[in-house]
């Protein structure tokens, strides 16, 4: 038995900046590139990303877009499926 993919959702995913560079393994050079990026960014980049920075204008945080998905087992769908549907005779 396997599942069944019943739903999905693309959803923003917030991450702290200094975490996701050190489980990324950036070295400083990186991390100072991509700080002097987020500070460059247009409004409309700052929004499609969900750049947010603190009061000396760091960045803190971004968002990425996931997939969330909704999975059942088959056989509760098949049993779900097999009960809601009648035949019209």
């Amino acid at each position: 038995m396997g599942t069944q993919w019943i739903e999905h959702r693309i959803v923003p995913y917030r991450l702290e900046f200094d975490w996701w560079v050190r489980q990324a393994g950036c070295e400083e050079p990186a991390v100072g590139a991509l700080i002097e990026l987020a500070s460059a960014a247009s409004p409309s980049v700052r929004r499609s990303l969900g750049l947010e920075f603190d009061l000396a204008g760091r960045v803190t945080a971004f968002q990425e877009p996931m997939l969330v998905v909704r999975a059942e087992s088959e056989s509760l769908t098949n049993s779900r499926d097999s009960g809601s549907h009648s035949e019209v005779g």
